[in-house]
């Protein structure tokens, strides 16, 4: 860890030098936090920068960052697996990231991410507030922590000593302290529960068949009744992968209003819609109105459970789902993977002359490495985790992805 901390002080040394950066995060949960944490670190420094979050690196980004006037440049939460076109720019650039690495390190960057120093992969969120810790700025800790549960990590020690989380044992579900039960449930989306999501009255229903009162918010609820309301979640999810994956560790954030894992949820769902910069102002004003916005999200979520439910196909390993929101089919494959018997679940949207492509995983399968691999054959670009990753490949390139993938996981798992 001491090197990596000393790694992160030399660029804090280099970048406070600067006058001015371009700034380009990752568009989830954890690349927001990141963005909002540099965009603070670097006003409190006296730094002037030109902040863009977008969906991922690609040639046509590359192309126009090259075409630009600025000289120095900053990545978080993203370009660990496209070091090779982040070499083409031709600037210097600095990256605080967190996945895995693909390509070689051109002398013009300077890359802090935690696998390069044998560490856990910690999320983008943490490798950008540790950077920023040395400039005295613990009160950023929450963010590293939303940040962190939006990419469902455990926040490390240092963070939740800085934020002064509130760490309990409690129900994970989304509105606990601020909607009634029946609303609660049914805007739940991790963990998902069958036939309850965006439908209150199956979820008043459920509630009265378990004898609980559907206006009562999760936190008023007795330990009696927390324990009834588990029970019938769990078996209402039963058939599911962890079906008691309710109930588990909280980090409340008084400041916040709710947990990180409630704010979180938020600060991705305002980014998924494209309302990037309202994600942004959300860290620093947390009280801000989101229903709005959380409406759209769940009409837009329940849209697209559906259209991918009528064309889903299902491989050796793997279900294939076809959508039409590069943005939130991520957010689909995961809810899917908790709902299928396959280990795996992949997405497709388009994106213009590409294809979006989004992964998960149950099994032991690195995607980072299996997309990186498949895209490789079939031409695109691919990375990520080893439980979620992504990709961009040419349109028309569907059914080719797919081969190639049942092909190249079919090798790697009889090695």
């Amino acid at each position: 860890m001491k090197s990596f901390l000393d790694a992160l002080k030399r660029a804090g040394e280099e970048i406070s030098r600067g006058k001015f950066f371009r700034v380009i995060s990752h568009f989830d949960a954890d690349g927001i936090c990141s963005a909002a944490i540099m965009s603070k670190t670097l006003q409190r420094l006296g730094i002037g920068f030109h902040l863009s979050i977008v969906e991922g690196v690609d040639e046509e980004l590359v192309k126009r960052l090259k075409r630009e006037p600025y000289e120095h440049y900053i990545f978080t939460d993203l370009g660990s697996g496209q070091l090779e076109l982040i070499n083409q720019m031709e600037k210097k650039v600095w990256i605080f990231d967190h996945h895995q690495i693909q390509g070689e390190l051109g002398e013009n960057i300077s890359l802090l991410n935690p696998l390069s120093f044998s560490l856990p992969p910690f999320s983008g969120s943490t490798v950008t507030y540790l950077f920023s810790r040395q400039f005295d700025n613990q009160d950023l800790a929450p963010l590293a922590v939303i940040g962190a549960r939006g990419d469902r990590q455990e926040p490390i020690k240092e963070i939740l000593e800085d934020a002064k989380v509130d760490v309990r044992e409690d129900i994970r579900i989304f509105g606990k302290y601020l909607r009634p039960l029946y609303q609660a449930l049914a805007l739940s989306t991790d963990p998902f529960i069958p036939g309850i999501f965006n439908d209150e009255g199956a979820a008043v229903e459920f509630l009265k068949a378990i004898e609980l009162d559907p206006e009562k918010k999760i936190s008023e609820l007795s330990e009696e009744e927390k324990k009834k309301l588990v029970a019938g979640i769990v078996l209402r999810r039963k058939g599911l992968e962890k079906p008691e994956d309710i109930f588990g560790k909280c980090y409340y954030l008084k400041d916040f209003g709710m947990d990180a894992d409630e704010f979180s949820t938020v600060v991705n769902a305002f980014s998924r819609l494209g309302y990037t910069s309202k994600a942004l102002l959300l860290c620093f004003n947390p009280k801000m109105d989101i229903e709005p916005i959380m409406k759209e999200y769940r009409t837009e979520l329940a849209r697209l459970m559906e259209k991918v439910s009528e064309g889903m196909r299902e491989g050796e390993n793997t279900v294939f789902i076809f959508g039409d929101n590069p943005r939130m089919i991520g957010t689909v494959a995961s809810i899917l993977l908790t709902e299928v018997q396959k280990e795996n679940v992949v997405g497709f949207a388009p994106k213009g002359n590409w294809v979006k492509v989004s992964a998960r995983t149950k099994g032991n399968n690195n995607l980072g490495e299996l997309l990186a691999e498949v895209t490789k054959e079939i031409g695109g670009l691919g990375g990520g985790h080893r439980e979620a990753g992504g990709a961009l490949i040419p349109k028309g390139k569907e059914e080719e992805f797919i081969r190639a993938w049942e092909n190249i996981l079919n090798r790697r798992l009889n090695w």
